[in-house]
């Protein structure tokens, strides 16, 4: 079933400002999801008029809005509104307690990595495949979890090769109390470690990573 058939049972309008579809729209509805020709899972109700090859869905809360919404899974309001397009363009007809959708299939996030050079910030040299290595122990054993609005979470690791000592540090730049899964956590920390030569500061939707080799011990 395509979105626009789901769309047309559970709305006869194109929904309202901080509003939820009407409680007898969402009581006519006996499913929670749907599964459609694409074979992906779809959460009902949904924000009508998604595209029909989203994949991943974000439920909106009361107070929400396209921007906030868009900032968290790091792409841009325009995005937002091409897979979500009913909700105007100034996001005035955003559903509330609705499925919106933040990526189709075969869409990946924006990856970013900003190089940097400091006083105290070493090259990585041959320490990158350590510094791999303590990044993805640190995020089975620290970093990953849920990250409480304006908590920031960094570590310090010795180099075994003892030229300095690894700083990791991440953070959810929106300030929402928001989890990262111990993979996503590993994959992000790793971003600049891979893209830069010294330190660096990797930016995947609204996760921030900060990764350096710098003088010293821990």
């Amino acid at each position: 079933m395509k979105f626009s058939n789901i769309a047309t049972l559970l709305s006869t309008s194109t929904g309202v400002l901080a509003a939820s579809p009407s409680a007898t729209a969402k009581k006519a509805t006996a499913i929670e999801s749907i599964k459609g020709d694409n074979g992906i899972t779809t959460p009902l109700p949904i924000q009508p008029g998604m595209v029909d090859d989203c994949d991943a869905f974000y439920y909106v809360k009361p107070g929400d809005n396209c921007l906030a919404i868009s900032a968290q899974f790091g792409i841009s309001f325009d995005q937002f509104k091409e897979w979500n397009p009913t909700v105007g363009k100034d996001c005035l007809s955003l559903w509330a307690d609705a499925n919106v959708c933040v990526r189709t299939i075969g869409f990946k996030y924006p990856e970013t990595a900003a190089c940097y050079v400091g006083e105290d910030v070493l090259p990585w040299g041959n320490n990158k495949p350590d510094a791999r290595k303590a990044a993805a122990e640190w995020c089975t054993k620290g970093a990953n979890g849920v990250y409480n609005i304006g908590e920031k979470r960094s570590k310090c690791v010795d180099a075994p090769s003892g030229d300095g000592k690894f700083i990791f540090e991440i953070y959810n730049e929106w300030g929402i109390r928001q989890g990262i899964p111990s993979t996503e956590c590993t994959k992000n920390l790793v971003l600049p470690i891979n893209g830069c030569p010294e330190g660096g500061q990797g930016r995947v939707k609204s996760w921030h990573m900060e990764t350096t080799l710098e003088k010293g011990k821990c």
